[in-house]
């Protein structure tokens, strides 16, 4: 996530796109100011809302690498038995 985060990358956070204009904080927590949002009350409005960025922009994963959406409704076999199929994934904080 930190090569979509920085300084003059457009992200959507709900419904409003915005450019970033300031990062602060680290790879793991990340404190991000958007132009346009100008207060704290403005910010917290945006509390909750999930964040994106345009998948054009996203940058090259490496040979093996995957986006974690593009493993949804993906088949999990342990050799030639079928375990299941990818439903959702929940990211877990990183401590």
């Amino acid at each position: 996530m930190p090569r979509l985060l920085t300084l003059g990358a457009r992200v959507t956070v709900g419904d409003r796109t915005a450019e970033i204009v300031r990062r602060a904080g680290t790879d793991a927590r990340p404190i991000l100011r958007l132009a346009g949002v100008e207060d704290r009350s403005a910010a917290d409005a945006l509390r909750g809302q999930p964040l994106s960025v345009a998948a054009a922009v996203a940058p090259q994963l490496g040979e093996g690498e995957w986006w974690g959406h593009e493993l949804q409704e993906c088949e999990v076999f342990d050799g030639a038995l079928l375990l299941g199929t990818v439903r959702r994934l929940i990211e877990l904080p990183i401590v």
